[in-house]
Order: C-alpha cells, then sequence, then structure tokens
C-alpha cells in the first residue's frame, strides 16, 4: 500500500475526512478542499479575547474589548487556501468552549428581518475578517435550542489553518 493510500486511510479510519479521494500526491476532500500530503497543518491561533457586543462586529486579533480588527495571520495566503474556525467561550477556557459554525442566517419576527452569523472575509494574504451579523450570532445549546449571542460577556478565539 503506497504511503499516500496508507495515510488516506488512517485519516478515514479516524473520521476525519469522511469524503476524501487519492490522486496523485494530492487529498481532494469533498472536491473543495485541497491538502497536500504531509502538510503541518498546525494552525495560527488569537487565543481567547473577549467580547461583550457580538452584533455587527470584526473579530479579530486585537485584544481591545468590542474593538474591530482583522485576525492577522502568518500564512501570506489568499482566503481559499485557509481554513478559518472560529470558538466560543462564556470563560475563555478550551474546556468550556464550542465551535461557532461559520455561516449566516435571518429570522423573519413578525415581519422584520434579525441577521445572525460570523464569516469570514479576505483583505489581504496576510489577514481575514470575521464579519458577525447585525443581530450578533446564532448557534445552538447543548440541548439543541437556538440562541443568540448578542451582549454577553464573552471569549472568542479564531484559528487559522493553511490549506496549502
Amino acid at each position: 500500500m503506497s504511503g499516500i493510500r496508507a495515510g488516506l486511510q488512517e485519516l478515514l479510519g479516524k473520521k476525519i475526512f469522511r469524503h476524501a479521494v487519492e490522486m496523485d500526491s494530492t487529498l481532494l476532500v469533498r472536491g473543495a478542499v485541497t491538502l497536500k500530503y504531509g502538510a503541518d497543518l498546525s494552525p495560527y491561533d488569537t487565543g481567547w479575547i473577549n467580547c461583550s457586543d457580538w452584533s455587527n462586529r470584526h473579530l479579530g486579533s486585537n485584544t481591545t474589548l468590542n474593538m474591530d480588527s482583522n485576525v492577522t495571520h502568518p500564512f501570506n495566503a489568499p482566503l481559499p487556501n485557509l481554513l478559518v474556525k472560529l470558538f466560543y467561550s462564556t470563560d475563555g477556557t478550551d474546556a468550556n468552549s464550542r465551535e461557532i459554525v461559520l455561516a449566516e442566517d435571518y429570522v423573519n419576527v413578525t415581519g422584520v428581518n434579525y441577521y445572525f452569523g460570523a464569516v469570514p472575509f479576505a483583505v489581504d494574504n496576510n489577514n481575514i475578517k470575521i464579519q458577525t451579523g447585525a443581530n450578533g450570532i446564532g448557534t445552538l445549546d447543548d440541548s439543541g435550542v437556538l440562541i443568540t449571542i448578542d451582549t454577553e460577556n464573552a471569549y472568542y478565539k479564531a484559528k487559522v489553518y493553511f490549506l496549502g
């Protein structure tokens, strides 16, 4: 078994990549993201940053409370070559954290639209911004109920991975 095939089998066995196909020395994941076999996936990590106003915000690397900023990473790569993950914690610890799915949505309540989400945007090859919705971030709690993160005094952490 080739090294690539063995590596692919290992990844599939760990269910890291459920839909992967081997092509030459490259793994294609879901046909959209290309990872070089053996690529270093060590992320840039902002660390936990305090925030209490989650509405229409640019979540970035600046540690000043509620300050809009970019996530400045060292990869010198455009957004399509990066994987961005966002995490939320009520106390700024990994043990009490959840992943925020990077997406946007709206809810219409009696004719009024409320916009929720967090979406990464390219700024340049070393900066992205994570734009939150006008009404904050919508996510599920651990019982499956939709909750809104808008004025909670809590923490976020962004991780940026270079995909190649």
